[in-house]
């Protein structure tokens, strides 16, 4: 134990621990700087500088208790440099900084699988023999795969199977369909290679999928509790993944998404991830093609039904592929034998429909009166069909209010009856609201249009950053879109021009006016002015006018080349033109190098907007930058694209102005370009929140100017002037911050002002959802929502409700 007294601070023995431990690489004292770099191995990313640790041990800033992942990386960092050894001393570290202990998977996280608890019992390192393998486990589980199985754990399990299951379990019996699967082994075999029929009533789901070989479909009509048994499957997965390193984790993940695209399902599932989990493609990639995950796929019969065969084929060319990979897929039962081409899995099971003795022990711990409930039922077949899902019963139990002895049935719909239930349901939950901050018709309007919006962009999970301009309801609207965001770009592009006027002007002072002298005249306006104004307005136009470029290649989104043909084509021409045009204006008042030069400068400029702020198409437009990394090949490309740019200024100035300084210009060009081609966006991996990655989109573009921009203005402090470094400075933070995350947070913002001004959405969005979710119609998944269930989501997007775009939005 410390010998720091019971009072001591989080830092203090932070301090202590850490000055116990020993580099393990380097030998020697842990330093602050070798233990943010740990902690950043643990999580998977750049970890944290030893100014980060340094405030943390002086208590000047402390961890936010939502960064889970990042205490229990440092207690293991600490614990693996021989810093801490008990239980009571990790715990005693976090509860002095008022965080909860480590539960029991933290501390198999932290100390290994073969920990002995205060209680002398050991934590066990292998499951049952029937499920046992032949590999000897390893001690510790890679931190990066801690970080997936933990947002597993906290989106489903925590975040949807807990709440679902909060009034009870129901749990159909289960029947084998051994039609519905092409196994590889039956036409050789036969019905010897199924699990048993009878096994299949009395297994529990992980027992099932491992007779099936880990691969397994499961069906069933709609509210029958697939996802729920599937998440139960997917329980028993993950502590057995906790219990042992060695055992591959379950992830969960929506087919609805995959008709967006169709690739390859190995593809797609590493796509998935990153999105979905933020676990970068370097990582995702290998885990699948090794074996190390099992893939839960939801939502088989949410693809386009004209989709679903190439789908199944997409799924068998995986499991050829992937054959080892634990794989489980789940549908209902109608769409799945609709698509016409069957899965080659190990198994087929049907879940069946409730049991008289299940609806009335369900009745008489969930109903008010459940006599009366039986006698309403026994009367009324139509609502006893309800019942026989789980879903329905617990929409009856919900909508329908006992009235005198029994409950009323008034008006109970026959004619899809569970969409026609929600109905009530939604009036019932959005009836529970204790704040009015929004109307009920405000919020019917606002989620049928989300449902609708998820449902033709083929999603189930509602991630705020991925709200694309595709979300506009018509073309003129999208293009409107991309014309504000000209504007904007070409706003911008003025100033940069501006400035880069100013620099030269700082070494060749008898640079031409260029039109600016006719505006200043015009306008009647002072010279500096004007020359402000000349380029802001001429470059708004060019701005408009790339965005018209990327919108052409939009539209033809599903035809030509590939996307990354298509995006040079988009990034070459958007260069050209804007070249061509700046080299035209300015040619009309100086017909000489000068106007070859801007020439250029409008080339380049555009052309890396093109590449940069731009995505493939109307529905991946706005992108998000996560975090920083560092490129040492990107800067070799940077070093050597500065340099090609400094050859090209240093000739034009000797042309024009005879002057001498090549130096100069290597260093500034060099250095601007390497720092600019060296960092790298990539996605960090604690994003749980709403919308964090455009919140750290924006972080990281200040964060990347704040690096930039004073290198730049101190190297060019030193080589020219002040003045001249404070044009480069200002230069290079409008330049990176734009490049780096700031200019997709604006387009994220215009384009959510664009979709509240209709009166498609309400501008506190996060704010919105958060109430909806309180009133049980949407669920938080991580960063993102769900609807409670599909059904829910069809009914609301049916809803013929025209969004007005006079709505003046939430109070």
């Amino acid at each position: 134990m410390s010998p720091l007294p019971p009072t001591a601070t989080f830092g203090e023995l932070l301090r202590y621990h850490r000055r116990q431990c020993r580099d393990p690489s380097r030998g020697g004292l842990l330093t602050q700087e070798r233990l943010g770099e740990q902690i950043g191995l643990v999580l998977g990313d750049s970890g944290y500088s030893g100014a980060a640790v340094s405030d943390w041990e002086r208590n000047k800033s402390k961890i936010d208790a939502d960064d889970r992942l990042v205490l229990v990386a440092l207690v293991q960092v600490l614990h693996q440099c021989g810093g801490l050894s008990e239980l009571e001393e990790a715990n005693c570290l976090l509860r002095s900084g008022n965080y909860r202990g480590l539960d029991q998977l933290e501390e198999r996280q932290v100390f290994g699988a073969g920990f002995v608890q205060p209680d002398g019992s050991a934590t066990p390192s292998t499951l049952t023999a029937s499920t046992d393998t032949d590999v000897a486990p390893r001690a510790n589980r890679d931190g990066r795969q801690l970080i997936l199985l933990s947002k597993v754990r906290r989106f489903w399990m925590e975040g949807v199977l807990q709440e679902a299951t909060a009034d009870g379990m129901l749990e159909p019996s289960r029947s084998l369909v051994g039609a519905a699967i092409d196994h590889p082994w039956a036409p050789i075999l036969g019905s010897t290679v199924l699990p048993d029929p009878e096994a299949v009533k009395t297994y529990s789901m992980a027992e099932l999928f491992h007779a099936a070989d880990r691969a397994m479909l499961l069906l069933g009509p709609p509210g029958s509790g697939k996802t729920i048994a599937m998440l139960q499957l997917g329980q028993d997965l993950l502590e057995q993944a906790a219990r042992d390193p060695d055992r591959a984790i379950p992830v969960v993940l929506h087919l609805a998404s995959w008709a967006e695209q169709r690739p390859p399902l190995d593809e797609w599932v590493v796509e998935e991830l990153t999105s979905k989990y933020q676990i970068p493609r370097r990582f995702g990639r290998p885990w699948l093609h090794e074996d190390q995950l099992i893939l839960l796929l939801d939502g088989f019969d949410e693809v386009q039904s004209r989709f679903r065969a190439d789908c199944a084929s997409a799924i068998n060319a995986f499991r050829q592929q992937c054959g080892l990979t634990g794989l489980m897929v789940c549908s209902r039962t109608q769409p799945y034998f609709n698509s016409a081409t069957p899965l080659r899995m190990g198994a087929a099971v049907a879940l069946e429909e409730l049991a008289d003795e299940q609806i009335a022990a369900y009745l008489a711990i969930n109903a008010r009166d459940p006599v009366g409930w039986q006698q309403l039922l026994a009367a009324d077949p139509a609502l006893t069909e309800i019942a026989r899902t789980p879903l329905g019963l617990k929409l009856l139990a919900t909508t329908l209010e006992p009235v005198g002895s029994g409950p009323q049935a008034s008006s109970v719909p026959t004619s899809k009856p569970l969409l026609q239930l929600f109905e009530r349901y939604v009036g019932r939950m959005l009836g529970r609201r204790q704040k009015a901050d929004y109307e009920q018709d405000q919020m019917l309007r606002w989620l049928g249009w989300l449902a609708r919006r998820l449902t033709q962009h083929n999603q189930a999970m509602l991630l705020l950053e991925e709200i694309q301009p595709s979300w506009l309801p018509s073309r003129r609207w999208r293009w409107l879109y991309l014309a504000l965001i000209g504007s904007i770009i070409g706003l911008f592009g003025g100033l940069m021009m501006w400035l880069l006027l100013q620099l030269a002007r700082q070494t060749s002072p008898l640079l031409p006016v260029f039109l600016s002298a006719r505006v200043s005249r015009l306008l009647a306006v002072e010279q500096g002015r004007a020359e402000l104004l000349t380029l802001v307005l001429l470059n708004m136009p060019l701005g408009v006018l790339v965005s018209a470029v990327q919108g052409l290649f939009y539209e033809q989104q599903q035809v030509g080349p590939r996307p990354g043909t298509r995006r040079r084509w988009r990034v070459a021409l958007s260069g050209l033109m804007a070249g061509l045009l700046s080299l035209a204006v300015v040619g009309l008042a100086d017909p000489s190098a000068f106007a070859l030069a801007w020439g250029v400068v409008g080339a380049v400029m555009y052309g890396t907007v093109a590449r940069s702020l731009y995505g493939y198409s109307f529905r991946s437009d706005i992108r998000t930058m996560e975090a920083l990394a560092w490129s040492w090949s990107g800067a070799a490309k940077g070093l050597a694209i500065g340099l090609a740019l400094s050859a090209v200024a240093e000739a034009l100035d000797t042309v024009l102005f005879g002057f001498d300084g090549v130096y100069r210009s290597v260093i500034t060009f060099g250095l601007g370009a390497t720092l600019l081609g060296g960092l790298r966006g990539r996605r960090v991996s604690g994003h749980v929140r709403p919308n964090e990655g455009i919140w750290l989109s924006l972080r990281n573009g200040a964060l990347a100017a704040l690096v930039v921009a004073p290198a730049m203005g101190v190297t060019t402090w030193i080589l020219r002037t002040p003045t001249y470094a404070f044009y480069v400075f200002l230069l290079m933070f409008i330049l990176t911050f734009t490049l780096f995350g700031g200019g997709n947070v604006v387009k994220h913002f215009l384009l959510r002002a664009l979709l509240h001004w209709q009166g498609l959405l309400p501008w506190r969005l996060t704010h919105f959802l958060d109430r909806v979710a309180e009133l049980a119609l949407v669920r938080k998944v991580g960063g993102g929502y769900i609807f409670v269930h599909q059904l829910l989501q069809e009914y609301l997007a049916q809803l013929p409700i025209q969004p007005s775009a006079a709505d003046p939005g939430a109070k």
